[in-house]
């Protein structure tokens, strides 16, 4: 999987200097508790790019805790398609590949995650994301199946600034700590 990353980023440097791309990073923060009341913080840093036909192409490096005694680390590539419909909403579709390690059993594996879900703007700066994502590991023996629904709230201060704020609950069907409710906010860089 560290290759997969590595060659993931090599892809990413090497796409940027063509023109039709533009580059992005972005951090997000967030806060959850889960079925059993466990409390979880996370943060996560992306760098990536926007593409011709609504392409984007990004890697991702996440830390979450979980009630002070354990932590993990999720590593991601994610491609996303965004489509122009003709109308003023935006569907789209969206493929993770990652890997998660934890601190507390000194596991790793890899997993997977399909994204759908629509941005409606709502006035000048702000847009709505709604959406659902569907997650599960490769390998049957690894409890991480879960299925997380959002609502965003998306401020761009300028063209090269956007602040978000999002509310999402989860649910799994073989896992209780990924049954959960949090928020998140988040910012995004446009270069």
């Amino acid at each position: 999987m560290r290759t997969l990353v590595a060659a993931s980023l090599l892809a990413l440097s090497v796409t940027a200097s063509a023109a039709d791309y533009a580059p992005f990073v972005g951090i997000d923060v967030a806060s959850e508790r889960d079925s059993i009341s466990n409390d979880y913080v996370n943060a996560t840093f992306s760098v990536g790019l926007k593409g011709p036909g609504r392409m984007e192409y990004s890697a991702r490096i996440g830390v979450t805790e979980k009630e002070h005694d354990t932590h993990s680390r999720n590593i991601e590539t994610r491609v996303k398609k965004s489509f122009d419909v003709g109308l003023p909403f935006s569907p789209y579709v969206a493929l993770r590949l990652g890997q998660k390690t934890s601190n507390k059993d000194k596991s790793a594996f890899a997993h997977w995650a399909a994204d759908v879900g629509i941005r409606l703007p709502v006035a000048n700066q702000l847009a709505l994301d709604l959406g659902v994502r569907y997650r599960d590991a490769f390998r049957d023996s690894i409890a991480y199946q879960s299925t997380r629904y959002h609502v965003a709230a998306l401020y761009e201060l300028d063209r090269a600034n956007v602040i978000g704020l999002r509310y999402n609950t989860s649910t799994s069907r073989n896992k209780p700590e990924e049954e959960r409710d949090g928020w998140r906010i988040s910012y995004q860089h446009n270069f």
